[in-house]
């Protein structure tokens, strides 16, 4: 079970006062930060309602897109415990930040085209990996979310 809250650090501010907002992700007591980019004065912040105070200028603006994170992280939360998939909280992370909607099939593709454009990988090189692509392409129909890529998948 995980447990979403959101959170202004304002232990941690910047030299402006202003402190971030941040989602805090806790599964069987471990807990990861995904930072909002969102960053405010810290007495604008309702600790008990976790919103950003009306006292702050753009405390709607801000609270709808904050309201917006924290249901793609529950949802995102939510598809994983459908697929009763087993993970830990640096794997919650690490996917969610790399984008729920992310698709082995897109990331595979542009790595060829960076590597091949960094010259880290010879033209021969690059028709093996597309060779290669095109074969797991046609048997996902295109598409392969990042949260199915496992190791049941590849056995």
């Amino acid at each position: 079970m995980i447990s979403i809250n959101i959170k202004c650090r304002k232990e941690r501010t910047n030299s402006q006062g202003l402190a971030s907002i941040v989602i805090r992700v806790t599964k069987s007591r471990r807990h990861a930060m995904i930072t909002t980019g969102i960053k405010i004065n810290p007495k604008d912040w309702n600790d008990a309602k976790s919103k950003v105070r009306s006292s702050h200028p753009n405390h709607r603006r801000i609270n709808a897109q904050l309201s917006k994170k924290y249901s793609k992280i529950e949802e995102f939360a939510l598809d994983l415990e459908k697929l009763n998939r087993t993970y830990n909280i640096s794997q919650f992370r690490d996917w969610f930040l790399n984008d729920s909607n992310a698709n082995v099939v897109v990331y595979f593709r542009n790595w060829i085209d960076t590597n091949k454009s960094n010259g880290k990988i010879t033209h021969s090189t690059k028709i093996k990996y597309e060779g290669i692509l095109h074969k797991l392409s046609q048997y996902v129909n295109g598409a392969l979310p990042v949260s199915e890529f496992n190791e049941t998948f590849c056995e």
